[in-house]
């Protein structure tokens, strides 16, 4: 996978992806927390 400098800097300016209607609520929660800019806020892996 060819690296995305564009993507990073989106990603740094607070870009995430849409989320998919019909997404359980569940799913949601768990990968938006994972977009926390500060690691000690995300969930631990064994969550």
């Amino acid at each position: 996978v060819e690296y995305d400098i564009t993507l990073a800097i989106d990603i740094l300016q607070g870009f995430r992806e849409s989320i998919i209607p019909g997404t359980p609520e569940f799913y949601v929660n768990i990968y938006t927390e994972c977009w926390d800019d500060e690691p000690k806020n995300r969930p631990a892996a064994n969550k």
